[in-house]
């Protein structure tokens, strides 16, 4: 079973990743944290899928400290656009594979960082 973080709870995540997480491959993946800078985005999440419930819920965008309790195999990145980038490169730094929704990240040096990063790891 594959574990998986969450950043951003966007209406993407909650459609295109979290939805598909719990109803059709809850056999092969789990859902071991959430992360949102706006508390009320993990409340409608909780309201609306009853699978991640209990989940760890984190405000920060330290993905340092939660890889170290959560021990995720994958992180999935669908939140603001400008927060693509941060989350994409801690989750790299952690050797952790990434999946993001579009953009990836919003500027050309944030894409170089992104490939130069990704060269040197997984």
């Amino acid at each position: 079973m594959k574990r998986v973080v969450i950043c951003g709870l966007s209406h993407r995540a909650f459609n295109m990743f979290i939805k598909p997480l719990t109803e059709d491959f809850n056999e092969h993946y789990r859902i071991t944290g959430l992360l949102d800078i706006d508390h009320q985005r993990y409340t409608l999440c909780q309201e609306r899928f009853p699978s991640p419930r209990g989940v760890s819920f984190f405000m920060k965008m330290h993905l340092i400290r939660w890889s170290r309790k959560k021990k995720p195999d994958i992180v999935i990145v669908a939140g603001r656009d400008d927060t693509h980038v941060t989350y994409i490169m801690q989750a790299l730094d952690h050797d952790l594979d990434v999946i993001t929704e579009k953009p990836m990240v919003t500027t050309a040096k944030n894409a170089k960082k992104v490939v130069e990063k990704k060269r040197g790891g997984k």
